[in-house]
């Protein structure tokens, strides 16, 4: 007798696995964006600070519009890290999941087998009693037939010297 629910089952391990594709993916893109904005900060720090011994006010200006830039796209790859990790949790425990709904499936296939495996083993033991039985009473059987006749089964080597 076949597992029922074996087709289930490969049904729900391919979607564990399409579940830790779509989380390891996540995770990568996570680590993109935190790499992003690691760099991105780096880029603001190294962007130094306009002074004011600035002589010329064009050059002040284009560095308070570069800072402000830089400052713009960290805070924009900061805000993207944090949504892709806020993904990257909801998705991890789709997978979770999954694997939880596999599992439990698992579960009941071991217990399938394992019931299996009793029912062929009293099967076999039904076989062996009935076998031993009829051994048994063959020999009670062939006991009393030997009680009960007179004639010696096994020849004397006594009276056979003529």
């Amino acid at each position: 007798m076949t597992f029922r629910l074996a087709s289930l089952l490969r049904i729900r391990r391919l979607q564990a696995d399409a579940a830790a594709s779509r989380a390891g993916a996540a995770n990568a893109a996570v680590t993109t964006a935190v790499r992003t904005a690691e760099q991105r900060q780096a880029d603001l720090a190294s962007a130094g600070h306009a002074g004011s011994g600035v002589e010329d006010v064009r050059i002040f200006r284009a560095s308070v519009a570069a800072r402000s830039t830089r400052a713009s796209l960290y805070t924009e790859s900061v805000a993207d890290a944090a949504q892709l990790e806020t993904d990257a949790v909801v998705v991890r425990q789709q997978w979770a999941d999954a694997r939880r709904t596999v599992r439990t499936l698992e579960r009941l296939e071991e217990r399938h087998l394992a019931a299996q495996q009793a029912a062929e083993m009293a099967a076999e033991q039904v076989v062996l009693d009935e076998h031993g039985t009829r051994s048994r009473a063959a020999a009670v059987r062939d006991a009393r037939l030997a009680a009960s006749d007179p004639t010696p089964t096994t020849p004397s080597l006594e009276g056979d010297r003529s």
